[in-house]
């Protein structure tokens, strides 16, 4: 499987940490995971038409037919919940790091879990179709974070059958997991302890 490989100019993780480590200045955050460059509709996509595409389309159609309407969705979703101004709100799908690898995203926005100054992780729409959100979720259990869907809270049996539908999908697809299965393992022995 090809990535989204975005132009070299950039922020440093460190200079856009320092930025968000200055905004939230000690409130507590709400943390919204969702999927940008993969999840449900990146596999729809790579089944239709996304796995033949020459390099060159590839980038674009990708952003076009994946990272845009993600993002659209999460903001819609975003915007209706996060009215409570008490808290920060945070949401990757609103801020365009496209100049980042998807390794480079994930390296910043787990900090958010490791620096523990999250207080809630809100999953969106087809969140464990997404190894970006699943790595999420995985660190908001291991920190023990209150974790839930936007409507309701997340049960764990659900999540494992999510993620295994989305590995079947993906062996359909053709598309490789092995990073995804292995969150997947890791899920289930840390549910296991």
């Amino acid at each position: 499987m090809r990535l989204y490989r975005p132009p070299t100019n950039k922020f440093t993780i460190e200079h856009m940490w320092l930025v968000f480590d200055h905004l939230i200045a000690g409130r507590p955050v709400i943390y919204y995971s969702c999927p940008i460059s993969t999840g449900k509709r990146f596999i729809d996509w790579w089944q239709q038409f996304g796995h033949a595409l020459p390099d060159v389309d590839y980038q674009i159609e990708l952003l076009n037919c994946v990272i845009q309407p993600n993002r659209i969705e999460a903001e819609r979703l975003f915007n209706m919940a996060a009215l409570n101004t008490d808290v920060s709100h945070v949401c990757p799908a609103e801020i365009d790091f496209t100049a980042w690898s998807h390794e480079e995203c994930m390296q910043f926005w787990l900090r958010f879990f490791e620096q523990q100054i999250i207080s809630e992780v809100v999953c969106l729409s087809d969140w464990a179709y997404s190894l970006g959100c699943v790595m999420e979720y995985h660190a908001a259990r291991k920190h023990n974070l209150s974790v839930r869907e936007l409507d309701n809270c997340i049960h764990l049996a659900k999540v494992l059958a999510d993620m295994a539908d989305c590995m079947e999908l993906m062996q359909h697809a053709g598309i490789g997991f092995s990073r995804y299965k292995e969150e997947y393992q890791q899920l289930q022995r840390l549910i296991a302890k």
